[in-house]
């Protein structure tokens, strides 16, 4: 008797376990899930969400910015690529690194011209997922930025960025992705010290109507305080992810910074990576 009782119960069990596990935003056909467009914002990921899904990865991240102000005489392009790493230390728990790497910035001010090449800035972050009932999950994570660019001469840049990152399952071929950002910029010139606080809101739209293709389309809302507060910035942007075949990936991304005291006219990313482990 209480062997055939506890059949149906147990068949239940493990139906309801087996379509938990089915739901899982993290689990996609896909080589990845829950990534929003790898376009950066700021030095070393900072003003950008981090993935919200573990996985371990190596990849090449590169970015640009532009800015053409000709009623001003003014102009300014910033490159840049650097190494990226995320290290899956269990089912939910994560290690992200931005390695620096090179970057070129050239600015021109009327006739006066500048230009650089140096060592970009690093950041180490730890991130933890959780779900949040059958097809949502949440990645609050941290991160510190390492000073070890050489773009100033006379300063030194450091930073802090805590948030949350989100993915959630909206069908079999949509994905919703995004989260919450707080990065924190102090940079000391001898005695003097800048701070930038940047708060950030990202939400993005991910199309999957082949296993090979992703199209990303979305904004972010960027706001500022400390000693230049103020509205930073309405981000529309777009993103295009190819995964060739097994674990690789590359990925266009660009953002368009609107209405604030950001005058960047375009941000692109281009990322190369390989995929090693995922849920």
């Amino acid at each position: 008797m209480g062997s055939a009782s506890a059949s149906p119960i147990a068949l239940v069990v493990a139906l309801v376990t087996s379509g938990s596990a089915r739901a899982d935003p993290c689990h996609s056909a896909q080589p990845e899930a829950g990534a929003p467009a790898r376009v950066g914002l700021g030095p070393a990921g900072f003003g950008s969400i981090p993935e919200a899904c573990p996985a371990t990865e190596a990849s090449l991240q590169g970015s640009g910015s532009l800015l053409v102000a000709m009623d001003d005489f003014y102009g300014w392009v910033d490159t840049g690529l650097a190494p990226r790493a995320r290290l899956r230390l269990s089912e939910r728990a994560w290690f992200s690194a931005w390695l620096p790497g090179l970057e070129y910035r050239y600015c021109a001010n009327a006739t006066i011209e500048a230009s650089s090449t140096g060592l970009s800035a690093a950041s180490v972050g730890v991130h933890h997922g959780f779900l949040l009932g059958r097809s949502m999950g949440v990645a609050p994570f941290v991160r510190v930025l390492v000073p070890l660019e050489s773009g100033y001469l006379n300063a030194t840049r450091y930073g802090f960025d805590h948030g949350v990152s989100a993915v959630a399952e909206l069908g079999s071929s949509v994905e919703a992705v995004g989260g919450v950002s707080f990065p924190a910029l102090l940079t000391r010139n001898g005695h003097t010290l800048h701070t930038s606080y940047s708060p950030m809101l990202d939400a993005e739209a991910v199309l999957k109507p082949f296993q090979a293709l992703s199209l990303l389309v979305g904004a972010g809302l960027r706001l500022r305080s400390g000693d230049d507060s103020g509205f930073d910035g309405f981000d529309p942007r777009a993103g295009l992810r190819l995964y060739p075949f097994g674990g690789m990936r590359i990925e266009l991304g660009a953002a368009f910074p609107l209405g604030g005291r950001d005058r960047t006219d375009v941000v692109g990313g281009l990322n190369l990576g390989w995929i090693l482990e995922r849920p």
